[in-house]
């Protein structure tokens, strides 16, 4: 019940119709933070909004001390991660590069979809992309981003 509230009191405090061109631009951790900021909810909320109304098949992934806590994605459009909460994030994540400051977002690069996802040819994934946004405490957000294939072509 606390889940839907939540759920609920974004949908109120977060208009969709304004999102809409961050929403069809390039995913961008960035872009969430700064939006969380400007409408003054926490950043899991937009993330959790983001994620599941982009344009693009993009996960949001909460972790904390290098494992998984939860996601955020649309089940239509991104496939199946294979993590389960708890679980040890991969160890070529970009969660583990040098560069983990809090506060600081790394480059959106190229991830191993195998790393991710729980059958990347069967979700005929082209290419994964990841950005990293370090935070207090542990904490981190990554995103993920699928190039899928068109089935039509």
């Amino acid at each position: 019940m606390e889940v839907q509230a939540n759920e609920f009191a974004a949908r109120l405090l977060i208009p969709l119709n304004k999102l809409r061109p961050y929403l069809r631009a390039e995913p961008n951790l960035e872009t969430i933070v700064s939006l969380a900021e400007q409408y003054k909810v926490s950043k899991d909320a937009m993330a959790r909004t983001y994620a599941e109304q982009h344009d693009d098949p993009v996960a949001i992934l909460v972790t904390q001390n290098g494992k998984y806590l939860r996601g955020y994605w649309d089940r239509e459009k991104f496939p199946w991660l294979a993590l389960r909460n708890g679980d040890p994030l991969p160890r070529a994540a970009a969660y583990f590069g040098s560069e983990a400051t809090v506060g600081k977002f790394s480059d959106m690069d190229e991830a191993d979809p195998d790393d991710w996802l729980a059958d990347p040819e069967k979700a005929n994934v082209l290419e994964l992309r990841e950005q990293v946004f370090w935070q207090a405490e542990g904490f981190a957000m990554i995103l993920l981003e699928a190039e899928i294939e068109d089935e039509n072509s």
